[in-house]
């Protein structure tokens, strides 16, 4: 009986976290449910939704090491890149079937200790706490987001947000005239979204 009244003490308390974010905030029910889901629990058990400290329990300042707690290491594979600044590394989780990236965790690195400073999601089975993901467009960024910057960085084109999540933009669904900027103050409705990425 004493099972019975925590679960449904746990579901009640979860139904008012949601409500309360439906008023404040006046998103749709299941925007609000999974930001409810996303700010609640611990790293171990939270859902994997993007929000400005992370997805799931993977987490921008833990330590790469604590990754292969939560990780198979079959599904990790360290990746070094270098450009004018020396060389980078980061770590890219994989599917079990080791086809289809899921994550990338970029560290920063002194002496022994690597933590995670960039963390990037590749798969659309993981949302951002507003319900946006990996292949929609550019229209559910800005119904969605406070849009900072729009710009090439990198060789990638960025959509920068005031609420420290970034958005790439795959520039094969853009027309050619905006290869030949490099800033924006706005793009296509229909720009599709081929990253999303929070950092420190």
């Amino acid at each position: 009986m004493a099972k019975r009244y925590n679960i449904f003490s746990t579901f009640a308390l979860m139904w008012k976290i949601c409500l309360s974010l439906l008023i404040l905030s006046s998103l749709p029910l299941s925007q609000a449910w999974s930001q409810a889901n996303a700010n609640s629990g611990t790293a171990r058990n939270r859902l994997p939704i993007l929000n400005k400290t992370g997805v799931g329990v993977l987490e921008l300042g833990m330590d790469i090491e604590d990754v292969y707690k939560f990780v198979n290491r079959e599904q990790i594979y360290k990746v070094y890149t270098f450009d004018q600044n020396g060389r980078k590394t980061s770590y890219q989780i994989y599917t079990p079937d080791k086809q289809t990236q899921i994550f990338a965790a970029d560290v920063s690195c002194e002496r022994n200790k690597c933590v995670v400073t960039r963390i990037t999601v590749w798969h659309s089975a993981y949302p951002t706490v507003k319900n946006v993901r990996v292949g929609q467009t550019f229209k559910e960024i800005s119904e969605n987001y406070r849009v900072n910057d729009i710009i090439w960085l990198d060789g990638n084109l960025r959509v920068e947000t005031m609420e420290g999540i970034c958005f790439y933009i795959d520039s094969s669904t853009l027309p050619p005239a905006y290869a030949k900027s490099k800033r924006f103050l706005s793009l296509p409705p229909t720009a599709v979204i081929s990253a999303m990425m929070v950092q420190m």
